[in-house]
């Protein structure tokens, strides 16, 4: 038997020498085995069977079986039973194989297992492309390296390039992070430590506080060392209650770190939290971190369920375990018994180590080969030549090429996106300094709890929101209340930086720094919808700022310090620390600078300050206001009512000084706003050294003209001259809306002087107005009496004519000094009356009479009358130069047209006496005529000729002559020419 095949042996290699050979095969080969039969095919070619411990060599290639045939006419090698192939440092391994001699091909139809230092890899059937270096696995295909685990229905291992492509239900599994990948195609680049999933990918993992967090988009990549993930396009993230979406994300295993970009938004039960950039951290144990980069906002409804950015359905997709979601098998072997693909369910939590897997794939394929080993013996020449060849379906594409169009697909689509993004960014508007949430008003916010800012940072604690940080045009919106489902009132505040604590996540207190400010809106009842400045005179809004505010939101108080500013209908707060309690609706002021609170025109300063915004009434501490030219103060000023104020332990004073020289005092005082302000009992104290006292006394405190005593003016002190003083104290009558009195008087009692006022005034509009002013003086310490009477008066004859006089006449010529008036400076005394009239041409007459006296010599001058005519230019023919020209009655110029002439007339009638007594008078008049041309000659040249005269005559002069006459006059003649 060994010598037959031996022979045999020998004489297969020269034949196989004698054939020509296509170049891939023509490496050497050889096959060796204890026995071996030959026969011939149904088509007369050879078939050489060889029988136990089977060996062939092809060129680097060993493959060793139970048994083998070897056909001649296909030259393609059936290997049987154990059949172990290897090259280099890869083996194979299967129960049963056909070699194709001249492609290098090995195909496994039963289920093969792949073992290379890398790792290993098993698969339901498999094709070994030798010269390509590159397994296609079918069927429930396994692989396996020190990092995780690869699993899909069919592969493609290319060993050049260590790259595996993993189509249909492909999953891979990190055994050191946990993490899952899935999708319906996988490249994984083992040299460049990267994995490519698309086609509904799906991450799986679970954090450090054992949550489990998933990650669907339309293309992912992994790196396995690094642990980093990547999502693109259609991003979304489940982790609990929680969902978000995005563009793209980032995740770092190692660093539990997420980063959501390109339009991302989270929402966590009734939270929404969106941005530019949305980064989550886990620093610890039952700690995370949420930070919101670029146009940061933070919504809270009150809806018990929002809607999420995705549904938990269209987040979690289809059964994991079906052909679109893919899975990984967890104890089952991949198919079930009626052929159907097993349920995978992706949780980590609940995954089989993927290790088991695998090595029941590697069991179930030894099996396979134990079982063709035990159930065949030796087969017969006639069994052997007529057993068909199982083929394996090759299919339309290979793994690798499968993939490679899907990431190709993926790429255009990720292209397209990114275009239209860029056209839409484009397109935006020119940004501005000041956000846009800082320009939308308060009432055009949705119904929610809202933060805004450059940059929001939260914080949560097992699983509950603790505190959020916003830095960077901050922005804050809230409901104090949410009973009855009554939403109308809300706190709106802004600021550098907002510090927002919550209680089991609901909020708790806010806390702004830097350039606070917000209104605070009470309940609208019927006035929904009004505007704000309806509201605020309603009293249902309250502006206020700071620097630094504090909100607590369960007591419903605030707290403005740093220099407080609050608004509430008329009235302006401002005040060093301000608090207000919104649900008794009090506000209290008080520190420094003191509370100073104003409202319209009235302005009330204190030590504190206590106010009831719906009774309007308050308490103010140490309070002191200014009326016209009064000070009121006292120890307590309450305000009453909008137009009320009561104040205890009063005191008013028209002195300046923060310790009065005067004042009047009373134990009760109430001040009706505009209207008047009554006291009992008072008392005058100088020096706070009491001096009279009157029961009760009222004085009117309108702004508008009405008659009243004048209070507010009142004088009262000591001059070092007359000793003690009381001036100013008067009374003012409007009888009519035509005229008014005002009386006065001084006293001075140690000289017993008594000075008196009465002036009136009188406008009757369009017609006349003026005044008349009289000063009456007594002083008994030098018995003198002395009178002062001023006069002025305008009346408006007719549209043409006007009469003014100013007139003052004095008993003594030093009552001014005597009485402090205003005009004691002024040492000279005038009076004139003067009336002018306008006639046609533009002529007009001037009739005024005038005196002036000097009060300290006597010296006089008066002038009784001056008479003034005057006369506008005019042309010698052609009419007045100011008349107009009336179209349709032009004439042809004249050389005298442009030749004008003008008169004046002036006479003066004039008396004087000077420091010596001596008296003259003289009268005079003087007539003015003038001459002017302008005129053309040789074309360039322009002439312009005056002549001026003057006649005057004086009844008497310095020489005594009588009844003098002079004449003067005087021409001239310029010449001009333009030179170009």
């Amino acid at each position: 038997v060994l010598l037959g095949a031996a022979l045999l042996s020998m004489s297969l290699v020269l034949i196989a020498a004698a054939e020509p050979l296509p170049g891939s095969a023509q490496a050497p080969w050889d096959i060796i085995s204890k026995s071996t039969t030959l026969q011939k095919g149904p088509d007369g070619s050879r078939i050489v069977s060889f029988i136990d411990d089977v060996t062939i060599k092809h060129g680097e290639l060993i493959a060793t079986a139970d048994r083998a045939r070897y056909l001649e006419a296909s030259r393609r090698a059936i290997l049987d039973g154990h059949v172990v192939m290897w090259q280099d440092s890869t083996i194979v391994r299967g129960p049963y194989t056909y070699y194709e001699r001249n492609t290098g091909v090995a195909r496994f139809p039963y289920g093969v297992v792949i073992e290379r230092q890398s790792g290993t890899a098993v698969a339901d059937q498999g094709i070994w492309r030798k010269e390509e270096n590159r397994f296609e696995l079918r069927g429930d295909a396994s692989a396996a390296d020190t990092t995780g685990t690869l699993d899909a229905q069919a592969m493609t291992y290319d060993m050049n390039q260590e790259i595996f492509y993993a189509v249909g239900d492909a999953r891979m599994v990190d055994d050191v992070t946990g993490v899952v990948v899935e999708g319906q195609n996988i490249k994984y680049d083992r040299a460049e430590a990267q994995a490519v999933v698309t086609g509904e990918p799906i991450a799986v993992f679970t954090d450090d506080d054992g949550y489990d967090i998933r990650v669907r988009s339309e293309k992912m990549i992994y790196d396995p060392l690094t642990k980093e993930a990547t999502a693109e396009r259609n991003v979304r993230v489940r982790r609990e209650t929680m969902t978000a979406t995005a563009g793209r994300a980032h995740f770092y295993r190692a660093e539990d770190r997420a980063v959501l970009t390109e339009s991302p938004e989270m929402v966590d039960g009734a939270t929404a939290i969106r941005g530019d950039r949305i980064e989550m951290l886990s620093p610890g144990p039952g700690r995370r971190t949420v930070k919101v980069f670029g146009a940061a906002v933070v919504a809270n409804t009150f809806l018990e369920d929002r809607p999420g950015p995705v549904s938990a359905d269209e987040l979690d997709g289809p059964d994991p375990g079906g052909p679109a979601a893919g899975g990984v098998d967890g104890d089952a072997p991949g198919n079930a018994a009626d052929g159907s693909r097993v349920s995978r369910d992706p949780l980590p939590a609940q995954d089989a180590d993927a290790r088991v897997k695998l090595r029941k794939s590697r069991d179930r394929v030894q099996a396979a080969i134990d079982l063709v080993k035990d159930a065949a013996g030796a087969p017969t020449g006639a069994d052997t030549a007529s057993t068909a060849v199982p083929e394996i379906p090759e299919g339309a594409e290979t793994a690798a090429a499968v993939v490679e169009g899907a990431l190709a697909e993926a790429d255009s689509a990720a292209a397209a996106s990114d275009s239209a993004a860029a056209d839409s960014t484009a397109s935006d508007s020119t940004a501005t300094d000041v956000p846009a949430w800082l320009q939308v008003p308060s009432d055009q916010l949705p119904t929610e709890n809202l933060l805004f800012g450059d940059e929001i940072t939260l914080y949560f604690v097992d699983n509950e929101l603790d505190q959020v940080v916003v830095v960077g045009h901050g922005r804050s919106k809230f409901f104090p209340s949410e009973e009855d489902g009554v939403l109308s009132e809300w706190n709106d505040v802004v600021g550098d930086t907002l510090y927002v604590w919550f209680t089991e996540s609901d909020l708790d207190s806010v806390h702004v720094a830097g350039n606070g400010a917000g209104e605070y809106r009470f309940p609208a009842d019927g006035l929904a919808g009004a505007s704000v400045d309806v509201l605020r005179s309603n009293g249902k809004l309250v502006d206020y700022e700071a620097p630094v505010i504090r909100y607590m939101r369960t007591s419903e108080t605030m707290h403005l310090e740093g220099g407080a500013k609050v608004l509430y209908k008329t009235m302006n707060l401002t005040s060093g620390t301000i608090d207000f309690d919104a649900a008794r609706e009090i506000m209290t002021a008080s520190g420094n600078p003191p509370p100073v609170l104003i409202d319209r025109e009235d302005e009330i300063h204190g030590a504190a300050m206590n106010y009831h915004l719906p009774s309007g009434k308050g308490e103010i501490v140490q309070g002191k206001t200014r009326f016209e030219a009064g000070y009121y103060s006292g120890k307590d000023i309450w305000k009453l009512g909008e137009e009320e104020l009561g104040v205890d332990h009063a005191i008013y004073t028209t002195c300046d000084h923060d310790d009065p020289h005067y004042h009047f005092s009373c134990r009760h005082m109430k001040i009706y706003l505009d209207d008047k302000m009554v006291a009992r009992p008072v008392v005058l104290k100088i020096r706070n050294i009491p001096v009279f006292a009157l029961p009760f006394y009222m004085t009117s405190l309108r702004k508008d003209r009405h008659s009243g005593f004048l209070l507010p003016n009142l004088e009262l002190g000591v001059d070092d001259a007359r000793g003690r003083f009381i001036r100013n104290l008067g009374y003012y009558w409007a009888p009519n809306d035509y005229m008014d009195l005002t009386g006065t008087v001084d006293f001075y009692p140690a000289r017993d002087q008594f000075v008196g006022y009465l002036d009136t005034r009188y406008n009757v509009r369009y017609r006349y107005s003026g005044s008349v002013g009289l000063k009456y003086n007594r002083d008994a310490s030098t018995d003198r009496k002395q009178t002062a009477v001023e006069i002025r008066h305008e009346h408006t004859l007719s549209e043409t004519a006007r009469l003014t006089a100013n007139a003052s006449f004095l008993s003594s010529n030093s009552i001014y000094q005597e009485i402090d008036d205003s005009n004691r400076l002024d040492r000279d005394l005038s009076s004139h009356a003067t009336f002018t009239k306008r006639f046609e041409g533009s002529r007009s007459l001037r009739v005024e009479a005038r005196r002036n006296e000097n009060l300290d010599n006597g010296s006089f001058t008066e002038t009784l009358p001056s008479i003034v005519l005057t006369s506008p230019s005019k042309a010698l023919t052609g009419g007045n130069s100011n008349d107009p020209v009336i179209p349709g009655e032009e004439r042809k110029a004249r050389f005298t047209d442009n030749i004008y002439y003008k008169t004046d007339l002036r006479a003066v009638s004039q008396r004087r006496r000077d420091t010596l007594g001596a008296e003259e008078r003289n009268t005079g008049s003087t007539v003015d005529a003038r001459l002017n041309t302008t005129q053309n000659i040789l074309r360039y040249l322009r002439i312009t000729p005056n002549f001026n005269s003057e006649a005057t005559w004086i009844d008497k002069d310095e020489l005594g002559d009588k009844n003098q006459l002079r004449a003067t006059y005087n021409g001239s003649l310029t010449a001009r020419t333009d030179v170009y």
